[in-house]
């Protein structure tokens, strides 16, 4: 008996999916190779619906081709290299969300294997935003401000003057500083992007103090107060506190008292205690997170607080126990 035709399969949203007329009583006795031709030529008829004006039939034909990850690559690339505008762009969009996926992924990971090194850290998570960013530019940055803070210091008297050597080369002469406007846009959570622009978020410029700090044989720590990070530069048993944001002004702790009254916090004692790399890490993820509130993006500001949270467990805190924004 001749088969009937198969009718076309309807996935949960609504959406038609390609199918082939084969015999639906033996699929499972088909060769591999045949059972890879239907799956194949299926993901090409998905890429193929990029090009439907409906948003419904996007968003259905987008959420088919992230769930077949992978299998889905070869089809996309095709489309993201090929002459229709929409279908490229659209591909391309894909693509870069399959992308951030896998880094969010290895985020995770590794925020469960705990954090030792911020430095790193930050260079793996600026693959969130960009999957391609190569760190090294902002390393061989951060080699030469280093150099620099190293000579400035020692032509001063050892001591705080030796390490207040720092603000001028940061403050004084590249002139970071806090945004005037967007000051949740994910470029000042970057450090790549902050080096840039000159403008950072409180923790991401304290962060360009650290590491510029370590290669001057310095000491700065961050000293995590709610919502606005400072750095500590330390010289013996001495130390002075100094605000990155406000082009590394040195603030006293009566001021920071005030600044926790004005916002209605009782003072903790953590919070003027200098932070480990993990905790300011967490913040960072925070902070980037918020960003990709701001934006719109929830799903990528979701999968950050795991990221968050996971750190917070590896540092057997509760997951809000620090401060979002920094």
């Amino acid at each position: 008996m001749t088969p009937s035709p198969r009718k076309p399969s309807v996935d949960p949203s609504g959406l038609q999916r390609p199918t082939l007329a084969l015999d639906p009583q033996t699929p499972s006795q088909l060769p591999s190779g045949s059972l890879a031709g239907v799956e194949k030529a299926r993901l090409t008829a998905l890429v193929d619906l990029l090009e439907d004006d409906a948003p419904a039939t996007w968003e259905a034909v987008r959420a088919e081709l992230l769930s077949a990850g992978r299998r889905a690559r070869p089809a996309l690339d095709r489309a993201a290299r090929g002459q229709a505008p929409r279908r490229r762009a659209r591909a391309r969009s894909i693509l870069a969300q399959m992308e951030r996926r896998e880094v969010l992924r290895r985020l995770l990971s590794q925020a469960g294997r705990g954090i030792d090194d911020l430095e790193s850290a930050l260079y793996r998570l600026a693959a969130v935003d960009d999957p391609h960013f190569d760190a090294r530019a902002t390393r061989r940055r951060l080699d030469d401000l280093g150099q620099r803070v190293r000579e400035r210091s020692a032509e001063r008297e050892p001591g705080l003057d030796q390490a207040h050597a720092l603000v001028t080369v940061l403050a004084g002469e590249e002139g970071l500083r806090g945004p005037g406007e967007n000051y949740h846009a994910t470029d000042h959570v970057h450090l790549h992007r902050a080096l840039e622009l000159g403008r950072g978020l409180p923790l991401t410029l304290v962060a360009i103090y650290i590491f510029t700090a370590r290669r001057a044989g310095l000491d700065a720590t961050g000293v995590p107060l709610p919502g606005h990070v400072m750095c500590r530069l330390h010289a013996g048993e001495r130390s002075m506190l100094v605000d990155p944001f406000h082009a590394g002004v040195v603030r006293t702790r009566k001021e920071c008292l005030s600044y926790l009254m004005r916002r209605g916090l009782a003072p903790r004692p953590d919070w003027f205690r200098d932070a480990d790399d993990a905790a300011l890490f967490q913040r960072h993820v925070l902070n980037l997170a918020n960003g990709h509130t701001v934006r719109g993006d929830d799903g990528t500001a979701r999968q950050l607080r795991r990221v968050a949270e996971t750190v917070a467990r590896s540092r057997s805190q509760h997951p809000h126990a620090d401060p979002e924004s920094a």
